[in-house]
């Protein structure tokens, strides 16, 4: 290819007008044979490639994520709702502009159309406002089911709570299993079918005590950190998966960390807030062995400490110590008798950010 193109005449060359042609077009047709030639050595390093994926696996491993997809709940951050909310928008003003060009003067309803709606483009949209990535089948489920302006998200108030109420005590009294489709239609104020179950279905609260730690610790030995669903069965029939999730990940993990930070885990987190704000889930995976209400915590009291209420002189330390060992850990109490600015939560964080305080 360098031999065809060193072969061209350079200018000023005495060469006549046909010469110069003729030379051209041999450099060209030299470069086009290269051309080739590579392009016949890609494509026979990307069968190779491709011979060398070839698994007797790959068909039914591809199914099987593909149908995790499916069934695996992927929840929507606000900034991604917002993204979703804009990509139906930008999508109808597009279908409007293609109606206008096309003649036809049907009006579209930009916020509440969805005949039409390309959802592959809404869902590339809606995966590139974040980290997670969203198919088509996704964002249209949110937005029809749950997100679409006809569904009333406004606060409950009483005569509609009241309302309900009286619905779900007549279906129980007629029938043992309630419908809250039916419940829902019946109510008549635009919510949607789990807004209403969620605010019409009474629950016993699971309260947490030793013999459950337990046997929540046992369930995630037996079924791991994925499966919550059946952790909770193995707790209790009023523990919920989200409860169970908590509290092992912010109380009993036995990687958490507790007491002092060290340098190192505050420059994690100084990055972490950097890159995700004030996504604090987001932020303590970056902080191995940290919970996220503890880089909340930390981040806080980080962002406040050149305030009075978090400024210690030792004779503060000292009245601090011999209130604990007199009053208790009443640090409310305890912060009206020190002063000078002290608050609850600051003299809490102190005891436990501050290794030279022994108690």
């Amino acid at each position: 290819m360098a031999d065809a193109l060193a072969s061209t005449p350079t200018a000023g060359s005495s060469s006549s007008p046909v010469e110069l042609v003729q030379r051209a077009l041999s450099a060209n047709q030299a470069l086009q044979y290269e051309l080739t030639k590579r392009a016949e050595q890609l494509q026979a390093e990307i069968r190779e490639a491709d011979r060398l994926l070839e698994s007797p696996f790959r068909a039914e491993a591809t199914k099987r994520s593909e149908f995790a997809a499916r069934i695996t709940a992927q929840s929507f951050n606000p900034k991604q709702l917002e993204a979703l909310k804009n990509a139906i928008k930008s999508e109808n003003q597009r279908l409007q502009a293609c109606n206008t060009q096309a003649g036809n003067q049907r009006v579209i309803d930009i916020d509440r159309n969805i005949e039409g709606v390309n959802w592959s483009v809404v869902a590339e949209r809606v995966s590139d406002a974040g980290n997670d990535k969203f198919t088509a089948d996704q964002c249209r489920i949110k937005w029809v089911g749950d997100r679409h302006p006809k569904f009333n998200r406004s606060e409950w108030k009483a005569p509609e709570t009241q309302k309900l109420s009286a619905f779900v005590e007549a279906a129980m009294s007629s029938t043992e299993r309630l419908s809250w489709v039916e419940i829902t239609q019946k109510l008549g104020t635009n919510r949607t079918v789990v807004d209403v179950l969620n605010r019409g279905c009474i629950r016993q609260r699971h309260q947490w005590d030793s013999q459950s730690d337990e046997q929540l610790l046992q369930a995630v030995d037996k079924y791991g950190v994925n499966n919550w669903t059946i952790v909770a069965r193995e707790v209790s029939k009023y523990a919920t998966p989200t409860q169970c999730q908590n509290r092992y990940n912010k109380s009993l993990d036995p990687n958490i960390k507790r007491g002092a930070w060290t340098g190192v885990e505050d420059e994690k987190l100084k990055k972490a807030v950097a890159a995700f704000g004030s996504a604090w889930v987001r932020v303590s995976e970056y902080v191995p062995g940290r919970t996220n209400d503890q880089c909340h915590e930390r981040w806080t009291w980080h962002q406040n400490s050149n305030t009075s209420k978090n400024v210690w002189v030792d004779e503060e330390d000292k009245m601090l110590l011999e209130l604990v060992n007199s009053n208790g850990r009443q640090w409310k109490s305890i912060s009206e008798k020190i002063g000078n600015g002290k608050t609850g939560p600051s003299v809490s964080l102190h005891i436990l950010y501050c290794p030279a305080l022994k108690l």
